[in-house]
């Protein structure tokens, strides 16, 4: 799955518009995800590098991505995505926290961390992040 593979939702559902990078080597969980996120435009790519050059020449507003990865860890990844693209949403869904997860948060390299297999805490996230964004569009202050 080095292509990235772009899932829009289902036409008979609503589309937010917020666009979703999920970053797994496991791609039964890349399949999940883009399931339980499909009124997100997803784009989901098995490598952090992979990933990191579709940053590079598309805009995000989240990414939700994996620890344990061939390469670069979700670590490494998240930390070069703070550096280079802090209005991104960061967000970890791994297996186990890293054994720096509270010095992560705390510098703002992971926004959330979700254990996996917790499906319903980051559709709750991207809801979140869209009733933001329609409330500041709406409230112009």
């Amino acid at each position: 799955m080095t292509d990235p593979s772009r899932h829009t939702g289902n036409p008979d559902e609503s589309h937010s518009g917020l666009r979703v990078l999920l970053v797994d080597d496991e791609h039964q969980v890349l399949r999940a995800l883009e399931r339980v996120l499909r009124r997100f435009d997803t784009t989901a790519v098995d490598r952090a590098e992979v990933a990191e050059s579709l940053l590079a020449s598309e805009s995000f507003d989240v990414v939700i991505c994996d620890n344990s990865m061939p390469g670069k860890s979700g670590v490494d990844f998240l930390r070069t995505v703070a550096a280079r693209h802090p209005c991104v949403h960061r967000v970890m869904h791994t297996g186990s926290a890293p054994q720096q997860l509270s010095e992560l948060q705390r510098d703002g390299v992971i926004e959330l961390f979700v254990p996996k297999p917790d499906w319903n805490a980051l559709v709750d996230f991207c809801d979140a992040l869209c009733v933001d964004a329609s409330t500041t569009a709406e409230d112009p202050r």
